[in-house]
Order: structure tokens, then C-alpha cells, then sequence
């Protein structure tokens, strides 16, 4: 009797924990989209003001231009080369 009382309490408190891990995984997965998000936005706005030079702008974000150019190509956006320059194409 014990060892099956020992049993259900350790397979419910085992529950209780993954379920614990997975609220704490969705809020750090939430907060981690708002967080690309802001550097998406904060990056497209200076290459907006900045006639697209990455290097320039990446620097202001804080990241490497190539991860950068990744992240806006998850969220929509591109590049569009004219001669020997890259304009901002998106949403």
C-alpha cells in the first residue's frame, strides 16, 4: 500500500514539473519572438534611414549583420540589388 502511494505521488509531482517546464518554455519562447521583433524593427528602421548600409546599422543593434539578415528574412523582408546597392524590400 505504501509503495503504491510512493508511486502515484512521485508519477503526479513528475507531472506537475513537465508542466511546470513547459509554461516556463512557451513564456521564454514568447518573449524571445518579441525580443527578434524588436531588433527586426530596430534594424529596418535604420537601414531605412541609412540607404541599407548592414554594417553601419548592425553595429547600432548590437549583432552581427548576417545574423541580422537572417532574422529579417524570417520576418518577411528582403533585399533588392540596384547596380552596386541593397534597398530594403518587405511587408
Amino acid at each position: 500500500m505504501k509503495k503504491r502511494l510512493i508511486k502515484t505521488g512521485l508519477v503526479i509531482g513528475l507531472a506537475v514539473v513537465i508542466l511546470t517546464l513547459g509554461f516556463i518554455m512557451k513564456e521564454v519562447n514568447k518573449r524571445n519572438q518579441e525580443y527578434e521583433r524588436e531588433l527586426v524593427k530596430e534594424y529596418t528602421t535604420c537601414l531605412k534611414e541609412h540607404w541599407t548600409q548592414r554594417s553601419y546599422c548592425s553595429e547600432q543593434v548590437g549583432r552581427d549583420y548576417r545574423s541580422l539578415d537572417r532574422l529579417i528574412e524570417k520576418y518577411g523582408y528582403s533585399y533588392k540589388q540596384v547596380d552596386y546597392n541593397l534597398y530594403l524590400v518587405g511587408e
